[in-house]
């Protein structure tokens, strides 16, 4: 009787001990598995919630945010990530994080899958194991160039009368071979440069000869056959963008990091490549007391009764401690060619 009993009461003990034993193993499972957390900081949480959002790579979930908050001071949003644990060793120092959500520019839409599946936030980084890091700081935009993706990295800048529209293509013959990202203006405040990308597929289309132009707006010219209106496509007529065209041949092979100038239209991008000279132009900044009446932007720079460069850009200076006061003085920039001042006989 007494056996039948201690046998009886094992095997009801056995059962809730071995569902322990297997729900302790799922659970140490479960937790070895889980990849680190990543700390990314946003300027807005633009819709980031926790235990929904998910950290995407490529159109791949690789992480979720487990925890949304504050930095000290509530200054910035803090997501805590908790990322894929093979995918963990590849987001290092160079990674990158951004919030991906619908958005309408003159450009178009972006970011319309998100209305369906909700904002997610999207991570760049490359295929080398580097040295792990856990906090990040987010991009307020996605990066034009992302790791790993190949192309002609180059930049360009504006000329006199020149204008640079930021997040456009770039065109050849109608067709989009590139993107150009978002415009800065230089240090010194006399032109506006921006990064850009040509597509690998059609990096050959580019050389030293080439010469690049705003292709946003339109044209009209009246001739004897009637009126033609010009412009690139309806994209760059809504949005801006840039195009280009290599008028001689020649020139050399183009390496990353050029930069290359921004021509108001395709007659001064031509007419730049004939007059270019092997000299790179001389850059100043001259400061006059008082205004002069009728000068502007393209106005020539002259040298007894010789043309050596133009005006590029106009712009007031008040420093008190160079001149002693607040009055506004005219500050001019102006491009000045060496070939045309410094060859003998002159």
């Amino acid at each position: 009787m007494r056996k039948v009993f201690f046998s009886g009461a094992s095997f009801i003990w056995i059962l809730p001990i071995l569902a322990l034993v297997v729900a302790l193993g799922v659970a140490w499972q479960s937790y070895n598995s889980r990849g680190p957390l990543v700390i990314v900081e946003f300027e807005n949480g633009a819709g980031i919630k926790a235990g929904e959002t998910e950290l995407r790579y490529r159109d791949i979930t690789v992480g979720k945010v487990e925890n949304v908050g504050f930095t000290e001071g509530l200054g910035k949003v803090v997501a805590s990530i908790r990322v894929d644990k093979d995918v963990a060793p590849y987001i290092d120092s160079s990674s990158v994080f951004w919030i991906v959500q619908p958005e309408v520019t003159a450009q178009g839409i972006t970011g319309l899958s998100t209305v369906l599946s909700g904002v997610h936030i999207e991570g760049s980084w490359d295929d080398q194991i580097g040295t792990s890091t856990e906090r990040f700081v987010g991009a307020a935009e996605p990066p034009l160039i992302r790791s790993g993706q190949a192309g002609l990295e180059i930049a360009f800048r504006t000329v006199a009368n020149g204008q640079l529209t930021d997040n456009a293509p770039i065109l050849f013959k109608g067709i989009e071979v590139g993107r150009v990202g978002r415009a800065k203006i230089a240090p010194r405040g006399n032109y506006a440069i921006v990064e850009a990308l040509i597509f690998e597929e059609h990096r050959s289309l580019v050389n030293e000869n080439t010469r690049f132009w705003d292709a946003s707006g339109f044209s009209v010219n009246i001739g004897p056959s009637g009126a033609e209106i010009d412009f690139s496509s309806l994209a760059t007529l809504v949005g801006g963008g840039v195009t280009f065209d290599t008028f001689v041949s020649g020139g050399g092979r183009v390496q990353d990091g050029s930069v290359f100038e921004i021509y108001p239209d395709k007659e001064s991008a031509r007419n730049s490549l004939f007059n270019a000279s092997e000299v790179d132009p001389l850059k100043l900044s001259v400061v006059f007391e008082d205004n002069i009446s009728g000068l502007a932007v393209g106005a020539p720079v002259e040298m007894s009764g010789l043309k050596i460069g133009e005006v590029e850009a106009l712009s007031g200076v008040v420093d008190y401690d160079v001149y002693g006061d607040s009055r506004v003085r005219l500050s001019v920039n102006i491009s000045v060619q060496p070939r045309d001042w410094a060859c003998p006989g002159r």
